[in-house]
């Protein structure tokens, strides 16, 4: 199975849960005590994965990774862990995991955390992603200015770091998604060979 097919069946585990939440009446962005939750686009995801070649990148963590779809979706491609505040948000994740992973045994790869990531070492991760839904605390700019090594990707240009230098803004299906380089040159996420 190639990689299209398998990012087609988490794409379609996940369209068929969106599904079921939207008949039982349940919306899909809902505020929960850690933040508002909405699931990121899967096939956003997928581009810039394809695009920036994840599986070169060194370790990949979503911060704030609601029902883990997109870090299901980067353990196809490189190590990948999820941080996740809600506990039900959490529960739904590690279902999935458990769901996909015996069609995808490259998901046992992804370590789902139920968990604050302000207060994790993140020094080992070379790709940071997130889709924040509130201002940036500037103490958690410090750290990872101080910290880190590598590339935040923030999806969306609502809610984005103020002291962090931004680098490129890159669209995938017309959505912007912000680069900052954290202690690296900065460099086009593309053009890697």
């Amino acid at each position: 199975m190639d990689i299209e097919e398998k990012f087609r069946i988490i794409e379609g585990y996940f369209t068929r849960l969106d599904a079921q939440r939207k008949a039982t009446g349940k919306p899909l962005h809902e505020g929960t005590a850690h933040g508002i939750w909405g699931p990121t686009h899967m096939l956003d995801a997928y581009e810039l994965f394809l695009r920036m070649r994840l599986d070169g990148r060194g370790p990949f963590v979503d911060l704030g990774s609601g029902d883990g779809r997109i870090a299901l979706l980067a353990a196809l491609f490189t190590e990948s862990c999820g941080f996740e505040g809600d506990k039900s948000l959490s529960a739904i994740a590690d279902q999935a995991k458990r769901a996909l992973q015996g069609r995808m045994p490259e998901l046992g790869r992804c370590v789902l955390v139920h968990g604050d990531y302000a207060t994790a070492d993140l020094s080992r991760f070379g790709v940071l992603f997130t889709f924040a839904d509130h201002p940036w605390d500037p103490g958690f700019e410090k750290m990872l200015a101080e910290r880190c090594r590598g590339v935040l990707l923030s999806y969306n240009n609502i809610f984005l770091p103020k002291t962090l230098p931004k680098g490129r803004t890159y669209w995938i299906q017309q959505i912007p998604i912000v680069s900052y380089h954290l202690n690296v040159p900065e460099g086009d996420l593309f053009s890697r060979a």
